[in-house]
């Protein structure tokens, strides 16, 4: 923002537009980071599921099944927290769009 022809109220509107664009790419990053982790979670989910069901077959794999077992508990939960926070981040980013939107069409120069 070195514009010399921008008055200090101009400037300043920019540069909080700037800044809220950056924390909008920071949050597309941060969604887009939720949904890979979220995708390879349901992917060993799958895989746990289909040892399962193998080992099922199996006699003596009975201590097996359950720890895959609990695996697939302990990734519910943390499926769980990443739907929260990728609502969290919809919400956020929503919100900043909301704001860049308003501060561009307030500005004046």
């Amino acid at each position: 923002m070195r514009n010399k022809n921008l008055n200090d109220a101009a400037r300043k509107q920019l540069e909080q537009i700037v800044k809220a664009r950056q924390q909008l790419i920071a949050t597309a990053k941060g969604i887009e980071t939720v949904g890979r982790q979220s995708a390879d979670l349901v992917q060993h989910q799958e895989r746990l599921r289909q040892n399962i069901g193998s080992l099922n077959q199996v006699n003596g794999q009975q201590q097996q099944v359950q720890a895959y077992a609990r695996q697939l508990g302990e990734d519910d939960t943390q499926l769980a927290a990443l739907r929260d926070r990728s609502t969290e981040l919809d919400k956020k980013h929503a919100a900043i769009e909301g704001e860049i939107k308003s501060a561009i069409a307030n500005t004046e120069f």
